[in-house]
């Protein structure tokens, strides 16, 4: 049997939370340079009992998929 090659994971980056919309369960994070936003969505990228910590500013740590949405999101 084929095995496919190993999908390459991407480190986590360092950001912090620049907008949130809780009534839509999504926000945006933007990477430590503040040159890039990405998006992410509750109970997708986190745990939607981890989403009440988020407030716009908090420092997270976070994992972008090609598609440009975050995969992964923890605060740091």
């Amino acid at each position: 049997m084929a095995t496919s090659p190993a999908r390459k994971v991407a480190s986590f980056q360092q950001g912090v939370v620049s907008r949130l919309n809780r009534s839509a369960e999504f926000g945006y994070v933007s990477d430590r340079q503040g040159e890039h936003v990405y998006i992410f969505v509750f109970g997708r990228a986190l745990p939607r009992r981890e989403a009440a910590r988020l407030a716009e500013g908090s420092r997270v740590k976070f994992r972008v998929s090609g598609e440009g949405r975050v995969d992964e999101l923890v605060l740091a």
